[in-house]
């Protein structure tokens, strides 16, 4: 029963919003930043629980915890996007035990500059993408670690 209240509630809570509001009207005085920004954070769970089920299950509970940020700047010649995205979710399979299902971390910034009044556009982007947690094979042998698998990439236009 307490699962029950438990997975209720999470989901009931699961997902939190922190976005940028929405524009209010702006008289002379205000100055409008060349910035904007989001921030999305969310935690997902289920859970299902077999008794005298006749078709058969596996009980099993899960969860994932996200965010995603986001800040851009932009001017009158070019933009500069800097994002942060970040995943971490399990499995809990009676049987089988403790598994990830999501494991990311993303960080990345790119910058714009516009060409010929902005029909054209040449970029150049920076990104770095590993993980949190250990990672296990089918035999539980360990095949990687944290920042054990790490991409920097640079790509350019």
């Amino acid at each position: 029963m307490i699962k029950f209240f438990t997975v209720a509630s999470l989901l009931l809570f699961s997902t939190l919003a922190l976005a940028p509001s929405a524009p209010s009207d702006t008289t002379e005085t205000e100055i409008v930043s060349p910035w904007t920004k989001s921030w999305i954070l969310s935690l997902r769970g289920n859970q299902a629980n077999y008794k005298d089920w006749s078709p058969g299950g596996v009980n099993s509970s899960a969860f994932v915890l996200s965010t995603r940020f986001k800040a851009k700047y932009t001017g009158s010649k070019f933009s500069n996007t800097v994002r942060a995205d970040l995943r971490f979710g399990q499995v809990n399979q009676k049987e089988i035990g403790v598994e990830k299902t999501e494991d990311m971390i993303l960080i990345s910034n790119k910058i714009d500059y516009y060409l010929n009044k902005g029909t054209w556009t040449a970029f150049f982007e920076t990104s770095f993408r590993t993980q949190f947690a250990k990672g296990f094979d089918f035999d539980d042998e360990l095949i990687s670690d944290f920042l054990s698998l790490g991409y920097f990439l640079v790509t350019t236009n």
